[in-house]
Protein backbone atom coordinates (compact mmCIF):
# COMPACT_ATOMS: atom_id res chain seq x y z
CA UNK A 1 0.00 0.00 0.00
CA UNK A 2 2.81 2.20 0.39
CA UNK A 3 4.54 1.73 -2.65
CA UNK A 4 0.62 2.00 -4.54
CA UNK A 5 0.34 5.88 -2.28
CA UNK A 6 3.91 6.93 -3.36
CA UNK A 7 3.14 6.51 -6.66
CA UNK A 8 -0.22 8.09 -7.08
CA UNK A 9 1.57 11.15 -4.94
CA UNK A 10 4.26 11.95 -7.33
CA UNK A 11 2.92 10.12 -10.44
CA UNK A 12 5.64 8.11 -11.03
CA UNK A 13 5.66 4.42 -12.13
CA UNK A 14 6.84 1.75 -9.16
CA UNK A 15 8.09 -1.68 -10.55
CA UNK A 16 7.78 -4.22 -8.01
CA UNK A 17 9.73 -7.08 -7.95
CA UNK A 18 8.19 -10.40 -5.82
CA UNK A 19 9.21 -14.12 -5.94
CA UNK A 20 7.14 -17.10 -6.96
CA UNK A 21 6.23 -20.28 -4.83
CA UNK A 22 7.24 -23.56 -6.99
CA UNK A 23 3.69 -24.24 -8.07
CA UNK A 24 4.51 -21.09 -10.20
CA UNK A 25 7.18 -22.80 -11.93
CA UNK A 26 5.62 -25.80 -12.79
CA UNK A 27 2.80 -23.91 -14.98
CA UNK A 28 3.39 -24.38 -18.25
CA UNK A 29 2.42 -20.70 -19.45
CA UNK A 30 4.14 -19.05 -16.40
CA UNK A 31 3.15 -17.75 -13.00
CA UNK A 32 -0.15 -16.99 -11.92
CA UNK A 33 -1.22 -14.50 -9.74
CA UNK A 34 -1.94 -16.76 -6.81
CA UNK A 35 1.54 -17.70 -6.81
CA UNK A 36 3.29 -14.80 -6.06
CA UNK A 37 4.18 -13.72 -2.65
CA UNK A 38 1.82 -11.91 -1.51
CA UNK A 39 -0.89 -11.71 -3.63
CA UNK A 40 -3.53 -10.79 -2.25
CA UNK A 41 -1.65 -6.91 -1.82
CA UNK A 42 -0.17 -7.02 -5.08
CA UNK A 43 -3.80 -8.06 -6.33
CA UNK A 44 -5.38 -5.15 -4.61
CA UNK A 45 -2.72 -2.14 -5.57
CA UNK A 46 -1.28 -3.44 -9.17
CA UNK A 47 -2.27 -1.75 -12.30
CA UNK A 48 -0.78 -4.28 -13.99
CA UNK A 49 0.98 -8.06 -12.80
CA UNK A 50 3.32 -9.20 -15.40
CA UNK A 51 5.04 -12.60 -14.79
CA UNK A 52 7.82 -13.68 -16.86
CA UNK A 53 8.72 -17.42 -17.60
CA UNK A 54 12.28 -18.49 -19.12
CA UNK A 55 12.49 -21.93 -20.38
CA UNK A 56 16.04 -21.98 -22.39
CA UNK A 57 15.99 -19.14 -24.67
CA UNK A 58 12.13 -18.70 -25.13
CA UNK A 59 10.76 -16.25 -22.50
CA UNK A 60 7.27 -15.79 -22.14
CA UNK A 61 5.73 -12.59 -20.55
CA UNK A 62 1.78 -13.18 -19.29
CA UNK A 63 -0.09 -10.17 -18.32
CA UNK A 64 -2.12 -11.89 -15.54
CA UNK A 65 -3.87 -8.64 -13.97
CA UNK A 66 -4.50 -5.42 -16.36
CA UNK A 67 -6.98 -3.33 -14.47
CA UNK A 68 -7.38 -1.37 -17.52
CA UNK A 69 -8.02 -3.84 -20.25
CA UNK A 70 -7.65 -7.75 -20.91
CA UNK A 71 -4.54 -10.00 -20.45
CA UNK A 72 -2.37 -11.34 -23.00
CA UNK A 73 1.01 -14.06 -23.65
CA UNK A 74 4.14 -12.83 -25.94
CA UNK A 75 6.85 -15.50 -26.27
CA UNK A 76 10.09 -14.05 -27.53
CA UNK A 77 13.48 -15.77 -28.44
CA UNK A 78 16.42 -14.30 -26.71
CA UNK A 79 19.89 -14.62 -27.72
CA UNK A 80 21.56 -13.47 -24.47
CA UNK A 81 24.93 -13.32 -26.32
CA UNK A 82 23.85 -10.72 -28.58
CA UNK A 83 21.11 -9.10 -26.37
CA UNK A 84 18.73 -9.07 -29.04
CA UNK A 85 15.28 -11.00 -29.33
CA UNK A 86 12.54 -11.78 -31.53
CA UNK A 87 8.66 -12.69 -31.46
CA UNK A 88 8.20 -16.05 -31.27
CA UNK A 89 4.68 -15.74 -32.06
CA UNK A 90 1.95 -13.00 -32.44
CA UNK A 91 0.77 -11.10 -29.65
CA UNK A 92 -2.40 -12.00 -28.27
CA UNK A 93 -5.01 -10.97 -25.98
CA UNK A 94 -7.48 -12.70 -24.04
CA UNK A 95 -10.61 -11.34 -24.08
CA UNK A 96 -13.45 -12.37 -21.70
CA UNK A 97 -15.65 -14.46 -23.72
CA UNK A 98 -12.63 -16.86 -24.06
CA UNK A 99 -11.53 -16.03 -27.89
CA UNK A 100 -8.14 -14.37 -28.40
CA UNK A 101 -7.98 -11.52 -31.57
CA UNK A 102 -4.76 -10.47 -32.46
CA UNK A 103 -3.70 -7.02 -31.57
CA UNK A 104 -0.85 -4.27 -31.73
CA UNK A 105 1.48 -5.74 -30.06
CA UNK A 106 2.36 -3.32 -26.36
CA UNK A 107 5.99 -5.13 -25.88
CA UNK A 108 7.29 -3.87 -28.97
CA UNK A 109 9.47 -6.90 -30.27
CA UNK A 110 12.76 -6.82 -32.53
CA UNK A 111 14.46 -4.17 -30.27
CA UNK A 112 17.83 -4.69 -28.47
CA UNK A 113 17.50 -4.10 -24.65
Amino acid sequence: MDLFSLTTKYNIPIILLVQVNRQGNENKGGPQLENIAESDAVAQNATRVITLKKEGPILTLNIVKNRYGDGGTQQYDVDYGKNKYKAVVDYTQTVASNRTTRTINPFRTGRTF
